[in-house]
């Protein structure tokens, strides 16, 4: 069977309680993906950006190692322009 929407929204309650279990204890910032609220938190070399919409999880999740100020850059860029579309041929 699949999952009640209750069942999905206790897996995934919010974007802040998605962080603390995947990267632990780190600062979390206020961020959009799409227009969606979302979080967005940095440990090591690891920046997340996570939105969570009807029990879907939305991650862009970016290596930082090597050029850490180059990439985090790319990672804002891709949060901070993402859109969520329907395709035409869906509508």
């Amino acid at each position: 069977r699949n999952p009640t929407e209750d069942e999905m929204t206790a897996y995934l309650p919010n974007a802040e309680t998605w962080i603390n279990q995947n990267l632990g204890t780190v600062s979390i910032k206020d961020a959009t993906l799409g227009r969606l609220p979302a979080k967005e938190a940095t440990k090591d070399n690891r920046m997340v950006t996570v939105a969570i919409d009807d029990a879907i999880l939305f991650l862009i999740d970016t290596d930082t190692k090597g050029n850490s100020q180059y990439w985090k850059k790319v990672h804002s860029t891709i949060s901070e322009s993402f859109i969520f579309s329907i395709l035409p041929s869906l509508i």
